[in-house]
């Protein structure tokens, strides 16, 4: 149970670094860098969690490259 909590304070921190804007790369890389260790330590639907936070990531670079 521990691990799951301590999933979604990264889940969270991440969202609260991309909402900044300037710190969405900087969160995404960093999530994607954490995403290998959690592969290996998570269940699959955690793992579909980080896929969903990727693109959603993605999407925002997207948009602030387009400022």
């Amino acid at each position: 149970m521990a691990a799951v909590s301590h999933e979604t304070r990264d889940t969270e921190s991440a969202e609260q670094q991309r909402k900044r804007g300037s710190g969405c790369k900087i969160a995404c890389e960093a999530y994607q860098s954490g995403a290998r260790k959690r592969q290996a330590l998570v269940n699959g639907r955690q793992v579909l969690i980080f896929r969903i936070e990727q693109k959603a990531c993605q999407k925002n670079i997207a948009e602030l490259s387009l400022k």
